[in-house]
This record gives C-alpha cells, sequence and structure tokens, in this order.
C-alpha cells in the first residue's frame, strides 16, 4: 500500500508501506488500518497486524506496528490524502472532506446530471439527505456524505460564483 499525503506548502510525503514490511519474515496476511477516525487530535496514523499460522490451522492475529503519517500539527495544512492512487480525503472549507463517504452517497442517492461538477453533485446530495432526513441538524446530514457544514458552505459559495453554466 501506498500512501501519498500533500500539504499546502507543496510537499509531499509518499509512504511506501510494502517496504516497511520487508525482513519481517512471511506472514500469511498483514493488516493495514489507517486512523483517519482521530486524524484531527491524534494525526493520521497507520497501524500493521499480522495474520500467522496458529491452532487449528486457524491464522491468529498479532500486534504490529504504529507509523505515524502526519501529526496534529501537520494534519491541519494536508491539503489531501490518497491511498494506491485513490483520493481519501481533500480540503475544503479548512476541513477535510470524507471522499469514500461522498463517492458511497454519490453511488446511493444521486439523480441528476453525471457530467455534473463534483460540488453541484454534493450540494445535490446535501438536499437529497435533508429533505429525507429532515430531523437531522446540517452537521449530522453532512457527516452522512463525508462533508463538514464549512466545505458544504464553501462549495454553495463557488458552485453559486461559477453561475449556472458551469
Amino acid at each position: 500500500m501506498v500512501v501519498e499525503v500533500s500539504y499546502a506548502d507543496g510537499r509531499e510525503d509518499v509512504f511506501d508501506l510494502e517496504r516497511l514490511c520487508e525482513g519481517r519474515g512471511q506472514p500469511l496476511a498483514t493488516e493495514y488500518r489507517l486512523r483517519f477516525d482521530r486524524m484531527e487530535s491524534d494525526g493520521l496514523w497507520v497501524e500493521a497486524n499480522s495474520y500467522g499460522p496458529g491452532e487449528g490451522g486457524v491464522a491468529e492475529r498479532r500486534r504490529g506496528w504504529r507509523l505515524m503519517l502526519a501529526s496534529p500539527e501537520e494534519v491541519r495544512s494536508i491539503e489531501s490524502v490518497s491511498r494506491d492512487g485513490r483520493l481519501r480525503y481533500w480540503r475544503l472549507g479548512g476541513s477535510l472532506v470524507d471522499d469514500r463517504r461522498l463517492s458511497a452517497a454519490e453511488q446511493r442517492l444521486y439523480e441528476g446530471d453525471p457530467g455534473a461538477c463534483l460540488l453541484r453533485r454534493a450540494l445535490w446530495l446535501d438536499g437529497a439527505v435533508s429533505r429525507a432526513r429532515p430531523d437531522l441538524g446540517a452537521e449530522e446530514a453532512c457527516a452522512l456524505y463525508g462533508f463538514t457544514l464549512a466545505a458544504r458552505e464553501e462549495a454553495a459559495e463557488a458552485v453559486s460564483a461559477a453561475g449556472e453554466g458551469a
């Protein structure tokens, strides 16, 4: 797995995690866990666990190592995070958008023009979520498709500034 982290100052860090595991023996499987869930408070970490032969032919999980990819201070200046060439997080409105959640929501809900820009599609999703779940507050609704309230506001401003023809 290759993780790429791009920063506002132009720096880009590339981590080849397969190479980090070389020389550690050959496990049956290696589980990589990117810890996006605590990124803002604890930084961006990857954890690796290995699975090796166990009793009765069942592989046993062995806790492995942890590697900090970005400190909490660095997370504040991250522009994007990609895993194996696929965008996972990107900055909008001063916050990081969860592209996995946005893509999943779009696949389930989006009925608009498939050629529309990403921000326009996200705003369409926001309207669909708001209509389907009026009981949710704006922040909760945004979280369902990977946005924050600040990201939604910036998207709305950008789409409005681009005009209807964009």
